[in-house]
């Protein structure tokens, strides 16, 4: 074979070798280009006046969770978003669910049935004092116990079996002026396992703790925020929901010193929120 045929064959091998790294390379920018691209799509709207929540139920698993205050009924969803069950709710005369708590809902926590059965709080505002009862309901809308002037309650496991942490809150007058008294009380559970509640442990990741509660001048709010995460807000709502306070944080640090200042005696929420991250919201009372 002559020089100049040898010279055309190496010339055709190398163009064709560039064109194929040109087609990989213009293949890889259009991935990197389309991932840059997903976007966040709605999966479903909930027309009903809801304050959604997800909970793990032991038998049933995953569910979306919300109270439908035009029906006066707690819906639950199939993770498909699908209608699975719908819990009928009475309010005790002169009370309305208050919706800033978490439900807290098991199958097997409350009793040794394979009912449902959910915390709801119930709150009455009289003469502009808030008044406050934790019930006990069944899936068929049946009371099952009540936990008067008590506006919280949470499980916990100490050991092997499983305990009911309630805050208590009434009102009594002091000199014609009503006065918040808080305390709190422990409760024996029957059963065992429930999935969908944290208590907050702020040396885990993504958890909030705050302490004392209740507090009078001053409390220490302990945050971890989640890997990748470096700047967040501290939100305090007061008891009708409003924004009252926001504080910037990073994760340079893991407490935030929080002062009363001019807020009234009463029960408060916070939660730590940035893009992409959400806390579960707690509560607090300033007495």
């Amino acid at each position: 074979m002559r020089l100049d045929e040898n010279l055309i064959i190496l010339c055709a091998t190398l163009h064709k070798n560039s064109t194929m790294k040109t087609v990989i390379l213009a293949f890889t920018i259009s991935l990197l280009f389309t991932g840059a691209q997903a976007q966040i799509t709605l999966e479903k709207s909930y027309n009903q006046n809801l304050n959604m929540q997800v909970i793990k139920l032991e038998n049933e698993g995953y569910k979306y969770i919300g109270f439908d205050s035009s029906k006066s009924k707690v819906h639950f969803y199939n993770t498909d978003h699908s209608l699975w069950k719908d819990i009928p709710i009475n309010p005790p005369a002169g009370y309305t669910v208050f919706p800033i708590f978490n439900f807290a809902a098991s199958e097997h926590l409350f009793n040794s049935d394979d009912k449902v059965e959910i915390l709801i709080t119930f709150s009455a505002s009289v003469l502009g004092s808030n008044y406050y009862k934790l019930v006990l309901l069944d899936e068929n809308g049946t009371l099952i116990q009540t936990f008067d002037d008590c506006y919280y309650g949470f499980p916990v496991k100490i050991n092997s079996s499983w305990k009911l942490l309630v805050t208590n809150a009434d009102y009594y007058t002091v000199g014609g002026n009503g006065a918040l008294h808080t305390y709190s009380s422990v409760y024996s559970l029957p059963g065992q396992y429930i999935s969908q509640l944290k208590v907050p442990q702020s040396g885990r990741e993504g958890n909030t703790s705050l302490y004392p509660n209740p507090l009078s001048e001053q409390a220490t709010l302990h945050y971890n925020l989640p890997s990748g995460i470096n700047q967040a807000k501290a939100n305090i709502f007061n008891s009708n929901g409003a924004l009252i306070r926001t504080y910037n944080i990073t994760n340079q640090f893991s407490e935030l010193l929080i002062q009363r200042g001019d807020l009234p005696a009463g029960i408060y929420t916070y939660s730590v929120t940035t893009v992409g991250y959400s806390s579960s919201s707690s509560s607090f009372v300033i007495q």
